[in-house]
Parts: C-alpha cells; structure tokens; sequence
C-alpha cells in the first residue's frame, strides 16, 4: 500500500461508486448494476484494509445510504438473474420459455426499480465524502494493516481436515474474503505477499479462478432459491411447474459439477508464485 495516497484511493473508488450508482437508475441494466456492484465491493474491502490500521477512524462499513441501495440493486440483481436462468434454461432443454414464470419476474422487477427510485428521491444514498476518509495513515501502521488484513482473510478460507466443503452460507463467506483480498491485491507490497505465502496465501490467479466458480455457485443457489419462494409458486400454471421441475433437475447438476470443481481448488491451491 502507499500509504501517503491511500486516502485520496478510497475518495477516488467512492466517486467510482457515485458515478455509477447514479447511471444505472438510468435504465437497470444488468451490466450496470454489476458494475456498480463490484466498484462498491472495491470501494468496501479498501475501507476494511484502512480500518485495520491502528488508531484509524475509518470505518469498515459501506455508509448506510450506501450500503442499503446496495442491497437493493443486490435484489433487483438476482430478480433478473432468475429470469435470465429460466430463459437460459429453456434453450437448454429444448422447451418452449415458462411465459407465466417469465411475467412474474418483470413485475417483480418493474417494481423493485420503482422502489429503488422513490429511494433514491429520498434517502440520497450517494451523497458527500465522510470526513474521515481525509485522514492519513502513517507508514508503519498501514504495512501492520496489510497484514493483519491478509491474515484475517487467509483464516476465513482455510478448510478445517476432513476434506469436507462447509455449507454455502459459509461457501459464501470465503467467497467474500477472497473478493477482499483482490480487490486490495493492488496495495499490497512485495514484501507483504512474500511474508504471507508461508501463512497460507495462494496466488492471485488461484484466487481469481476460487472466486470465480464460487461468484457461479452463488448464481446457482440464487435460482434454486426460486423454487422454493411459495408466492412465486403460487403464481405458476401446471405446465409452468413441469418446466420448472426440469430446470431444477438441471441447476442441480450444475451445482453438483461446481462443488467439486470447488473442493478441488479449496483443498489445493498453488504456491504464490511471482
């Protein structure tokens, strides 16, 4: 990290979040929500790597404007994730598109973006810099925050023996410490990645690729999640809920492929290398 700058970092990442917070009420694109969804993810691991360092008072939370439109976006993210997997589903299967489960979800998401705008027009979650993202940090407590900060994470995703996977809420939570640990990759000096490597720290690419089958598990269980909402259920017709029996049989395989996938990475990952 160059600690003299990384201040002026988590300003810079914030008004990356502003900007693309307030594009994507433009149109809620996937992409765009996606986009702002990763930029407030960086935004937030910077704010937790700070907040390590002693006597900083940065906090490691997003703001609450913030962090509650970033949930929202989150749900309105997994609405069209949904419908996106049914439309997927079908080619896959070679079936006609679930029209009824289709129309559920459009105005479950013509909804949400309505809330998201009434809050928006109220709460203005993308307002001014907090005070204390001016304060600087000195040399010696920020190389201490790295690795603190690696280490915690690194203890986040070491498998307890066995050779078992922890179950998906905790799938989850490794996930987001790997996320962590990329998005701060960037502040990391070569001596504090050469000091961590004994501890356990695997290398950039590994974590890209773990937390990438982890993001696509993620997806999975967001879908399967679908089948088991009663109200979406409730709104379905019989041949809506033949065609939603095959998709589950074939989410579940998926799942099923990632999690060894998955067991595979966890349990032997490379050496850092470079």
């Amino acid at each position: 990290m160059e600690q003299e700058r990384m201040d002026a970092v988590i300003r810079q990442q914030y008004e990356k979040c502003v900007q693309l917070g307030r594009a994507l009420a433009e149109g809620f694109g996937m992409e765009d929500i996606h986009d702002f969804r990763v930029e407030t993810k960086r935004f937030r691991a910077l704010l937790r790597l700070t907040a390590v360092a002693g006597h900083s008072p940065i906090k490691p939370k997003l703001p609450n404007n913030l962090k509650v439109y970033y949930a929202m976006t989150g749900e309105l993210r997994n609405i069209q994730l949904q419908k996106k997997a049914l439309e997927d589903a079908a080619v896959r299967l070679h079936l006609g598109p679930p029209a009824k489960c289709l129309a559920v979800l459009d105005d479950r998401i013509g909804m949400t973006e309505h809330m998201i705008k009434l809050y928006l027009g109220a709460s203005n979650p993308l307002g001014r810099e907090k005070t204390q993202w001016h304060d600087h940090i000195s040399a010696h407590a920020a190389d201490a925050a790295n690795e603190a900060f690696i280490a915690g994470k690194i203890k986040t995703f070491t498998l307890p023996g066995g050779g078992d996977l922890p179950d998906n809420e905790q799938l989850h939570t490794i996930r987001k410490a790997m996320k962590d640990l990329l998005y701060a990759w960037p502040y990391f000096s070569k001596e504090n990645i050469e000091r961590a490597i004994p501890k356990g720290l695997p290398s950039r690419k590994h974590l890209e690729t773990c937390a990438r089958e982890l993001g696509d598990l993620h997806d999975i269980i967001v879908q399967l999640s679908l089948l088991k909402d009663r109200n979406f259920l409730l709104c379905t017709c019989p041949q809506s809920a033949r065609f939603l029996e095959s998709a589950e049989q074939l989410w579940c395989r998926d799942k099923q492929v990632l999690l060894e996938k998955i067991k595979g990475l966890l349990l032997q990952y490379e050496p850092h290398v470079g």
